[in-house]
């Protein structure tokens, strides 16, 4: 994981001794949705991508599909935890079933989705790209919610 706190030699380790993908944090505080993402995002995950080859998921407070939207164009990935437990925990699946459709419409936009054209095993060296393409997958145990 890093943070946007996160000093260079940190990043350039993580890109050295990661495999998979480097799972980005968006913000600094407590994971949780929100109203809004911090500014700065987007170049925070472009100084990471400058060192690192690996796919980068990016995650924490993306809780509408705009902000999943936003995220998607920057990213290889990006990871919804907290909203959907909300929603769970509410326990109405048609509004999860809904949340879930729209995010997926947003972020793979079959023209236009940038997931799509950088998600490909050849041009990333895993299967990321057709795991993020066939489904989005509720935040399991160990994403740094403390309900999970």
């Amino acid at each position: 994981m890093l943070a946007p706190t996160s000093p260079e030699q940190r990043v350039r380790l993580v890109a050295e001794k990661s495999s998979g993908f480097i799972y980005l944090v968006s913000l600094t505080g407590v994971t949780g949705a929100r109203e809004a993402l911090p500014l700065g995002v987007e170049e925070f995950v472009s100084s990471v991508r400058a060192v690192a080859s690996q796919p980068l998921c990016l995650g924490f407070g993306i809780s509408t599909p705009e902000q999943a939207e936003r995220m998607a164009r920057v990213s290889d990935g990006i990871i919804v935890g907290s909203k959907l437990i909300d929603l769970a925990e509410n326990g109405d699946l048609s509004k999860l079933e809904a949340f879930v459709a729209s995010v997926r419409a947003r972020v793979l936009k079959p023209a236009g989705s940038a997931l799509r054209k950088r998600r490909t095993p050849a041009s990333r060296g895993s299967a990321l790209g057709d795991v993020v393409a066939q489904r989005l997958v509720p935040c399991g145990a160990g994403c740094g919610d403390a309900r999970t």
